[in-house]
């Protein structure tokens, strides 16, 4: 019986390994072209062309014409506290105070996991990913033509990457800004 066991161990160790055999080879003959690589300059070209069309904006939208950085713009805004008497704290948060047509919008460009405390849905561009806020009170058309740019980039990035899926949260905003 000792001997019995001793051969049905060995016969299981072969089997195994011919199996880890044919594993490896078959991970060895994968296309590696297959794998999404993204080239660093890539990223930044991405990046970079989403702030320039943004930056573009600013003849077509006289609000947009103080605009000194596209990741981060107020226009006929104030920020106040809830309790003027307290701190700014997780407690008493910040209120946006829109004046007549009053919006804001910030664009944060990251890569990897964010290490924030907000949950949210990013808009990915394979391992750079960008985090889109915004508020308005009355027209929103800047907010629109701003949705619509990242929509636009977020879609020829997919075409041209198959791999990467179009953000759908973000279609469902650029039709609820228009």
């Amino acid at each position: 019986m000792k001997w019995l066991k001793i051969i049905l161990f060995s016969w299981m160790t072969l089997l195994g390994y011919a199996s880890a055999q044919t594993d490896l080879e078959a991970v060895e003959k994968l296309d590696t072209n297959a794998i999404p690589t993204i080239s660093e300059e890539e990223y930044s070209q991405v990046s970079k062309r989403i702030l320039d069309r943004i930056t573009a904006l600013k003849t077509e939208y006289p609000t947009l014409s103080n605009m000194n950085s596209p990741d981060d713009y107020e226009y006929n805004l104030t920020w106040t506290l809830n309790d003027p008497t307290k701190p700014h704290g997780k407690t008493n948060a910040r209120m946006a105070v829109y004046g007549k047509d009053g919006y804001w919008f910030k664009l944060h460009f990251y890569r990897g996991q964010y290490e924030g405390a907000a949950d949210f849905i990013p808009i990915e561009f394979g391992d750079l990913k960008l985090w889109f806020q915004y508020g308005h009170h009355g027209n929103a058309k800047e907010i629109a033509a701003v949705t619509t740019i990242l929509r636009e980039e977020n879609e020829a990035f997919c075409k041209k990457h198959p791999w990467q899926k179009p953000n759908q949260p973000l279609m469902k905003t650029a039709k609820a800004a228009q």
